[in-house]
């Protein structure tokens, strides 16, 4: 996968953490979301939030990706996790739909 942008440094939550230490299959999920996410596919979201990831790359705004959690992976009662790297491309962060 070709890398459109810089991630910068890389935050996980307190949750996200804690089921990546519990589960070396969830730190994998984890690292192929974040691989997508530097390509450019921006997961599970509706067509205009795709359109703006994409016009976001080119105006340095934020970009928001979204992957549907495997059903083996249970975390509170989310579904899906967020990726979230700033408009600076300084911090890159995982985290639950929940602790946005």
């Amino acid at each position: 996968m070709e890398k459109l942008f810089q991630t910068g440094n890389l935050i996980v939550t307190k949750s996200i953490a804690h089921k990546m230490y519990e589960s070396g299959e969830f730190s994998a999920f984890c690292q192929t979301c974040l691989d997508k996410h530097k390509s450019g596919e921006w997961g599970d979201l509706e067509e205009e939030d795709i359109e703006y990831n994409n016009e976001a790359l080119i105006s340095n705004q934020r970009l928001l990706s979204c992957y549907l959690l495997p059903k083996d992976f249970k975390i509170l009662d989310d579904k899906k996790i967020y990726i979230i790297t700033e408009w600076d491309r300084s911090i890159t962060t995982i985290l639950l739909p929940s602790e946005y």
